[in-house]
């Protein structure tokens, strides 16, 4: 527990400088930094890293052109094609240990990681510095609450299994607590969030009004989306016979383990912020 509480404490502070330099090249390197690692994880839990780390390479080039060369994006679908042929070569080549369902895995992950960590970039350029800064505070504490909550809750009065091949630790008791828990935590931070604006704090330097009927509505719902991507991740583990995708931050496993239910819910907020916002 002790080294699971101070993992946590690094990781905020890491979060919080992160944050403080919202607006730099600092949250560019360090959501890549976060894709290329999620992308080895990722691999390593198949076998791929080390008979074929070729492809954990080209994998790790695309994330690379994807969110740190300039317009990189505008040309995701081009990279995308030729990183797929770069696999299905590969296949063709060491199609007697490399099978296409590996293939599949590493494309997917390889792909999907770096278009989904970079929408967190594309929300502060879509939207500037102070909404930016507020979806992704809306979207760690949908997730990190939730699984908080649900930690806690679980522990101490969790009886009923929720998916016991999966994720044993997992209780119905502990899902209800986690979502209470993320509903109340995304209240009290954008009313933190609506004070600061107010008083020109940081990035926040234009007052901000929230639609606090529709976080307490939304909120419910990006917890559930965190709790599908724990456990799309943990059975993931369970195929490959792993109980953690790294060891990066003692007590809380690698990139994976922290952002798995980051990764479902990251999409769902940028429709959000697009189409239903929560600040104006």
């Amino acid at each position: 527990m002790k080294t699971r509480i101070l993992s946590a404490a690094a990781g905020l502070a890491v979060l919080a400088v992160v944050i403080a330099f919202y607006d730099t090249l600092v949250l560019d390197l360090f959501i890549a930094a976060l894709a290329m690692i999620g992308i080895y994880e990722a691999h390593h839990a198949a076998g791929i890293t080390r008979e074929h780390w070729r492809i954990t390479l080209y994998c790790d080039l695309f994330a690379v052109l994807f969110l740190l060369v300039p317009k990189g994006r505008e040309y995701a679908l081009y990279a995308v094609y030729v990183l797929t042929v770069l696999v299905f070569a590969y296949i063709l080549e060491h199609h007697k240990t490399f099978t296409i369902r590996e293939g599949a895995y590493a494309l997917l992950m390889g792909t999907a990681l770096p278009a989904v960590f970079g929408l967190i970039v594309q929300l502060r350029e879509s939207f500037g510095n102070e909404q930016g800064i507020l979806y992704l505070v809306f979207l760690l504490g949908s997730a990190w609450w939730s699984d908080t909550g649900g930690y806690f809750t679980g522990m101490l009065c969790g009886k009923h299994k929720l998916c016991p091949e999966i994720s044993p630790k997992k209780t119905v008791e502990g899902l209800i607590g986690g979502l209470v828990v993320a509903v109340l935590g995304n209240i009290g931070m954008m009313a933190l969030i609506t004070w600061l604006s107010g008083r020109g704090f940081g990035y926040l330097t234009a007052p901000l009004t929230l639609h606090f009927g529709r976080i307490c509505l939304l909120t419910p719902l990006l917890a559930l989306l965190s709790v599908v991507g724990d456990l799309s991740f943990s059975i993931i583990k369970r195929t490959y016979g792993i109980k953690d995708y790294g060891n990066l931050m003692p007590g809380h496993g690698g990139v994976l383990d922290r952002f798995d239910s980051v990764l479902f819910i990251t999409p769902a907020v940028y429709f959000i912020a697009v189409h239903w916002p929560i600040a104006f």
